[in-house]
């Protein structure tokens, strides 16, 4: 994943374990883009797991 997106490994790793609470938009949109989804979908998902009751976005299920 490092590789493909271009983020370094120790970036990522610390966003794994949760060292880093709020990743820059090009972090997320590299990751986002090798995961094959839209950085839209991830924010919605994050979203999501933070108030699971709140309305979701478009393509996802409320």
């Amino acid at each position: 994943m490092a590789r493909a997106s271009g983020v370094v490994v120790d970036t990522l790793r610390a966003i794994e374990r949760g060292s880093v609470a709020s990743p820059g938009v090009f972090v997320v949109s590299a990751v986002a883009r090798e995961l094959g989804l839209s950085v839209d979908q991830v924010l919605a998902d994050v979203a999501y797991r933070v108030d699971p009751d709140q309305t979701r976005m478009s393509g996802h299920r409320s």
